[in-house]
């Protein structure tokens, strides 16, 4: 102000980027300041003109833990922010994948193609899918035989295999027999003996007469 003029400056700047993407060197433009006092009218107000950066916004996304069965479709990889939240109708892009393989075990679920823009620092956290085993049941058939004559052969039924397999894909040795005896009675036929990494195995006991 020059000599005695009656100018004050007042009011409450308001600072507005040239645009809200990542960048260095934004253009801000300011408004909210007058000029108040009888000689305002020798002076022009130029509000400030100033020059800002906008960084990343972080957020952080970790991935939900997953289970399976064997022989079984993948769940949905779902993930959650941890950290941070999107702006306005930001919005993710692409998805999370795992570590290929269908055998039972524990594969990595992995970032995949999940992404945001550039106005976000996006850090993951990975997780993983278990597929556990499948259930099979092998069941031995009943049988009977008169008093005195050699037993028949034993044979067995298998239920629950997945992907098209069967028992030659079982490992080990499979073993029907049946409790001694050679009066007339029942008797319990057992099996036993059968392996696999893929699959929980339960026996059914048949009955002998």
């Amino acid at each position: 102000m020059l000599g005695a003029d009656d100018v004050s400056l007042s009011g409450t700047p308001v600072f507005t980027f040239a645009n809200a993407n990542v960048g260095t060197g934004i253009a801000i433009t300011t408004t909210g300041y007058t000029l108040s006092g009888t000689d305002t009218r020798n002076y022009t107000l130029t509000q400030p003109g100033l020059l800002g950066d906008i960084n990343p916004l972080i957020v952080v996304v970790e991935a939900d833990a997953q289970t399976k069965v064997y022989g079984s479709a993948d769940p949905s990889l779902t993930y959650r922010i941890t950290l941070g939240s999107l702006i306005g109708s930001d919005a993710f892009s692409g998805s999370l994948t795992r570590i290929s393989g269908e055998t039972v075990g524990t594969y990595e679920i992995i970032q995949g193609s999940l992404g945001l823009n550039s106005n976000y620092n996006l850090s993951y956290t990975s997780k993983d899918l278990t597929i556990s085993k499948a259930t099979i049941t092998i069941t031995a058939d009943d049988q009977t035989k008169v008093y005195g004559t050699a037993d028949p052969a034993f044979m067995v039924r298998y239920s629950g295999f997945v992907n098209g397999e069967s028992e030659i894909d079982l490992g080990g040795t499979l073993n029907i027999s049946r409790t001694t005896g050679e009066s007339v009675g029942s008797y319990v036929i057992s099996a036993s003996g059968a392996i696999s990494t893929n699959y929980d195995i339960t026996y059914v006991d048949g009955n002998f007469e």
